[in-house]
């Protein structure tokens, strides 16, 4: 994504938005944990199901 914001696609001022090496770095970083944070449960209901270990029982 940060390439396309940079790269002036099919010549559009609109894509020619300078980022500093900081901002990179940060979107990065901030892209790279985020992905971890989103993942973890959907990867421990994964596991539980695989072994099925129940977590939550229904009320009824």
């Amino acid at each position: 994504m940060l390439n396309i914001l940079s790269s002036q696609v099919a010549g559009i001022i609109l894509f020619n938005a300078p980022i500093s090496e900081e901002t990179q770095f940060d979107i990065f970083w901030g892209s790279f944990i985020g992905l971890f944070i989103g993942d973890i449960p959907r990867f421990i209901i994964q596991v539980c199901k695989n072994f099925n270990i129940i977590i939550l029982k229904p009320l009824l």
